[in-house]
This record gives structure tokens, C-alpha cells and sequence, in this order.
């Protein structure tokens, strides 16, 4: 192949026979690596590993970008330690593997640039809180360094993310793995748990008190009508309000027991919803310029009906460039969305 590029396909639309352009990682251990043959035996590996979808090669090179995004194999490694702190608790030992850990990942957003969020790469629900913390860290550090965070502060940060819902590990098991929604006494209980990550960090010593307000304050409204204070606006620490905005975005994308992840057109309409009420206005913007935005090689849907892949951000981050592709993977015509011939034409919830 001469010419080749990639797309990221839902677990069930890949054809048999593809070539897979990226290893596939499960709890810090490459199962799957990169170049090998797609087989019906591997798709329905996959679907049990509870992968939802994947990069596959494609011969043309149109699509060849590929967003920026944390190495499969860090992110499985946080991954199976956050899984490990949820399943035997926080102590001074995987506290400090933590640390280290979350520089690894800052120095490979720093060199690698500012991640755009790949969300719904998991589809087993008993997985979820463990993807969804690294998830959320990796969004919270790119926040933080468009917002001119850097060294110890940017480092808190991560771990403040990483840790959001560390409280959750006295919650009952029934609650957490309710399938369904919860009723009104289950959420006043799952509710407690920013105050229940705040006494468990400050049993561990040396956690900065940024990190622990962090933690106890990332479910606080800038409208003060959030929890456990009700406090509002600028008192609610700034780590609190990325990391509020993060865990939100991860939470909306990611398969729950009674629904399927949200697309990011879902993703990025409620952000403008909330923004103000729920969330800070300014930190909804960059989140919006940058961080929630159509990833290059993910097929999305056009209000025309069409299905399309995204090539490129563009010049407007709500309105890429995509391309029209089919259902045996050939390409069709190029479309930039913000042109002003365009303009009719709008990305689809699925």
C-alpha cells in the first residue's frame, strides 16, 4: 500500500480482513499488536474484552491524520493501577506509583501536544470507573496547560483528576453497579463521595491540600447549586471546575448499565447548555476549542443521512472537514463543514 491512512470503526462494522492500524492494550498488557489481520475469531475477542471500537489501515492516504492521543500503553498502565487503588485502597506505596505515572503522562502530552478526547473505547460497564479516571486526568491536564499550568501545580492537577472519585471505594458495590439509574436515597449515598475522598487523601501524607479540595469540590456548580457546599463561582477551586467539566464529558461518552455512550455532537451541545450554570463559562471554551472536538478517522453522521469520516479540525472545531464514506469503507467526496456553502448541512447525534 502506498497510499495508506486510517478510521476508527465501531467494533461491529469492521470488515473481516482488515488491518488493524493500532495495538490493542487491556490492563497494561499488549493483547493485540498493530498490522495483524482482522479475523471474525479477533473482532469477537475484542467485543468480549469489551472493546467498542478500533483504527483500522485503509489505502488512501486523504485520511492519513490521526488525532493526538496518549499512548495505548500508558493509558492501559494508569488503567490497571487506578484499578488496583478502586479494588485494595489508596496507600503511601501506589500513591507514589501514581506520581510517577502521571508525569509519564504529562511529558507525553507536553511533547505529543493537546489531546482531543477519544471517548467510548469501552463498553463492558464494569470497567468504567477505571477508564473513566484516566480519562478524565488526560483531559484535565490539557485543560490545565492551555490555562498556563506547568510543573507542581499541572502535576496536582493530574492526580486531583485521576482521583476524583476515590471515595467511591466506600460506596456500596450495589449502588455503583446499580443497572439502572438510582433512585433518591441511592444518589443522596453516592452523593457523600467527594467528602469521602477528601478523608481518605488526607490519610496519606505529604497530598498537597490542592489536590484534596480538588477532589472534595469537583461536583460544586458555578451556579451554587451543586454538592457537598453548594458554593459557587470563583470560590469553587479552579482544579474543581476542569475537573468537573472533564468528568462530565467522560461520563456522557462512556457506556453506562442504562444507556450508550453519547456522541461528541451530544457531548458538545449539553457543554453549551450547562455552560454558566453548571460550569465555567471560559473553561467550557476551551474544552470546546480544543479538547471535545470530532477526531480525525471517526465516522460521524451528516443531517443529510450520509455517514462521514472526519479528516480534520478545520478552521472551526463544531464544523470539520470530513469525507463521505460507504459501507464497504470506499471514500466519496470531501467535505469541508464551514464553508458557507456548507452551511446546511450539520453533524447528527447517532
Amino acid at each position: 500500500m502506498e497510499n495508506v491512512g486510517m478510521i476508527i470503526l465501531d467494533i461491529n462494522d469492521i470488515p473481516p480482513g482488515s488491518t488493524l492500524a493500532s495495538p490493542i492494550y487491556m490492563r497494561g498488557s499488549k493483547l493485540i499488536d498493530k498490522g495483524i489481520n482482522i479475523s471474525e475469531k479477533i473482532i469477537n475477542l475484542m467485543k468480549n474484552w469489551g472493546v467498542a471500537e478500533v483504527k483500522v489501515v485503509v489505502d488512501d492516504s486523504i485520511v492519513l491524520q490521526e488525532s493526538k492521543a496518549v499512548s495505548q500503553e500508558l493509558h492501559s498502565k494508569l488503567f490497571n493501577e487506578i484499578e488496583m487503588v478502586f479494588k485494595k485502597g489508596l496507600t503511601d506505596g501506589n500513591y507514589s506509583k501514581i506520581k510517577g505515572l502521571i508525569q509519564d503522562l504529562i511529558n507525553e502530552i507536553a511533547s505529543n501536544g493537546i489531546c482531543m478526547a477519544e471517548l467510548g473505547k469501552l463498553k463492558l460497564y464494569d470497567l468504567y470507573t477505571y477508564n473513566h479516571s484516566v480519562d478524565v486526568a488526560i483531559m484535565s491536564i490539557s485543560a490545565g496547560m492551555i490555562l498556563g499550568y506547568s510543573g507542581v501545580k499541572l502535576k496536582n492537577l493530574a492526580i486531583a483528576a485521576l482521583l476524583h472519585d476515590i471515595g467511591k471505594i466506600v460506596i456500596s458495590p450495589a449502588i455503583l453497579n446499580k443497572n439502572g439509574k438510582l433512585d433518591a436515597d441511592e444518589y443522596e449515598e453516592i452523593k457523600k463521595h467527594p467528602e469521602m475522598g477528601k478523608a481518605i487523601l488526607e490519610q496519606i501524607g505529604g497530598i498537597h491540600t490542592s489536590i484534596i479540595e480538588a477532589v472534595h469540590r469537583h461536583h460544586e456548580w458555578y451556579s451554587g447549586e451543586g454538592y457537598p457546599g453548594r458554593i459557587a463561582g470563583e470560590r469553587i477551586p479552579e482544579m474543581a471546575r476542569i475537573i468537573a467539566i472533564a468528568d462530565a464529558c467522560s461520563a456522557m461518552g462512556s457506556k453506562r448499565s442504562y444507556r450508550d455512550p453519547q456522541s461528541t455532537c451530544a457531548i458538545r451541545e449539553q457543554l453549551e447548555v450547562c455552560s454558566s450554570t453548571q460550569f465555567d463559562t471560559e473553561i467550557v471554551r476551551i474544552f470546546l476549542l480544543n479538547i471535545i472536538v470530532y477526531v480525525p478517522g471517526k465516522k460521524v453522521k451528516l443531517s443529510d443521512g450520509r455517514d462521514v469520516i472526519v479528516i480534520s479540525s478545520g478552521n472551526h472545531p463544531g464544523r470539520p472537514i470530513v469525507r463521505e464514506i460507504f459501507s464497504d469503507c470506499n471514500f466519496g467526496e470531501i467535505i469541508d463543514l464551514s464553508d458557507e456553502n456548507r452551511l446546511n448541512l450539520t453533524i447528527v447525534p447517532k
